[in-house]
């Protein structure tokens, strides 16, 4: 069989994340490889393999084998994705495509419909875009060209992927004999089956702590530094919660954001309660909120446009993952003395499904979409609610005040306004990039409205990328 002909990648940093990661599935795993040089060929293949025997596990839900065939698995399309399921899909990606730069033979296979659907040569069904896209995020990621480039690579088939990882040897033995290799040296205790079934990735298990000074306030209580056993500093929500039952639902909501890592989303690390009052533990970040700074510091365009970046990624983040934020504004988006921008106070997050839309009115009126508050508009609302909250947390953070803030409604005349689709104005100041990036955000329409990762794209957004450009081209230009 002829070899994939593509370059080895030699990225230590890659290798790096994908061991840390792989915690989530086997703890055993992570502390036996941990420490060893996993860009060695004979290292990673071992290691590879490992990995692929702890995800295509037949006791593990997340990938199914074919009935008429044990060695090809496919996604389970019958549990309910949380977001720990989209970070496992992209893993799994990213593992496939290393095995195959690799020539590493995992001793799996993929069923025949999923790798065409996989190549585009296939329609996608509603509920398989989700698995398709995070696994697919992972592949492209590490090969640097999709699935679909890489299947019409010099002749190449959906043959060929299968025997790359499979191998002959594997694909020959007995259902007897591949679950023995699948399970050789797993942890029973520790399968990726209950990671699925309780997920918490907290990272830190904080019992005995003090609470320190009150830092501020958010959705539904006060917000105070705490002080853990072990000296790590982190803060905490402290929510005064009467129903019992309001209690148990925000900690499932907890339970599922302990799920959620991203530079620019603030971490959850859990819960602990009381006879009356829910705490909530959360990463600590040194600055504040982007309200506060822009207060003390009034704000360039070149700041915000870095800001705004790094806000749209962790939204794109969100997105991805059917997280609705549903109250974004600058006192909900935290920096710290690095200048990395952080999304916060989930307060009022719902993980929704992927159709679903949000029907209840909750969150901040000055910053909130026209369909939030008339139903007429779209049926109720969703993700490109956040996206029209963008786009005044941007002119918030030009103007230094809230939106509609020059009009002195109350609260009543405020929300009949936005609900019949009038827009905050613009001040002339503002810069054209800025300007336009506004106006895209705030198309009363909410199918109008761009993503986060189409606005990732737009001028604004990419100021100081432009600029490096030009100065390189400057630069280039002088030598001549």
């Amino acid at each position: 069989m002829q070899a994939w002909q593509f370059p080895k990648i030699h990225d230590a940093k890659l290798y790096e994340m994908l061991i840390v990661w792989s915690k989530n599935l086997s703890k055993n795993l992570y502390m036996q490889f941990k420490n060893q040089q996993v860009t060695d060929p004979e290292v990673l293949q071992h290691w590879l393999c490992k990995l692929c025997g702890a995800i295509f596990n037949p006791q593990n839900p997340l990938f199914l084998a074919c009935p008429n065939d044990p060695n090809r698995f496919y996604p389970n399309h019958a549990i309910e994705l949380e977001p720990f399921h989209f970070d496992c899909l992209e893993f799994v990606g990213k593992l496939v495509a290393l095995a195959l730069m690799y020539e590493v033979q995992v001793g799996v296979a993929f069923a025949h419909l999923f790798l065409l659907q996989l190549a585009g040569r296939r329609k996608i069904s509603l509920e398989d875009v989700k698995e398709l896209l995070f696994f697919r995020k992972g592949f492209d990621n590490v090969f640097g060209t999709s699935i679909d480039q890489l299947f019409s690579f010099n002749g190449r088939g959906l043959k060929d992927f299968n025997e790359s990882l499979c191998g002959c040897t594997i694909s020959g033995t007995s259902q007897l004999n591949k679950r023995k290799f699948l399970n050789n040296d797993c942890n029973k205790n520790d399968t990726l089956m209950h990671r699925l079934q309780k997920v918490r990735r907290q990272g830190r298990n904080i019992t005995n702590w003090r609470r320190g000074v009150r830092l501020g306030s958010g959705s539904f209580g006060s917000v105070y530094e705490g002080f853990a056993a072990d000296g790590f500093f982190f803060a905490v929500k402290e929510l005064l919660l009467p129903d019992g039952g309001i209690i148990d639902l925000l900690e499932k909501e907890v339970d599922l954001l302990c799920q959620l890592t991203h530079p620019n989303i603030v971490k959850y690390f859990g819960t602990s309660k009381d006879e009356s009052k829910l705490y909530v533990f959360l990463e600590l970040v040194s600055k504040g909120s982007l309200e506060k700074v822009y207060k003390e510091f009034p704000l360039q365009d070149s700041h915000v446009s870095v800001y705004t970046k790094q806000i749209l990624k962790g939204l794109n983040y969100l997105h991805e993952r059917n997280v609705v934020h549903r109250d974004i504004k600058c006192a909900n988006v935290l920096v710290d003395e690095n200048g990395c921008v952080k999304i916060a106070d989930f307060g009022l997050a719902k993980v929704t499904n992927l159709n679903a839309i949000i029907k209840s009115c909750k969150g901040t009126a000055c910053w909130m979409a026209p369909e939030v508050f008339n139903s007429k508009i779209a049926g109720g609302y969703g993700f490109q609610a956040d996206i029209w909250s963008v786009g005044c947390i941007v002119l918030e953070m030009l103007t230094g005040k809230p939106p509609y803030s020059d009009l002195g409604l109350e609260k009543g005349q405020l929300i009949y306004r936005i609900g019949k689709g009038h827009r905050p104005s613009l001040p002339d100041s503002l810069s054209d990039d800025s300007r336009d990036f506004i106006q895209q955000c705030l198309q009363v329409n909410p199918k109008d409205r761009p993503t986060a990762a189409e606005l990732l794209e737009h001028p604004f957004v990419n100021k100081l990328v432009n600029a490096c450009r030009l100065q390189r081209l400057s630069f280039l230009t002088n030598l001549y």
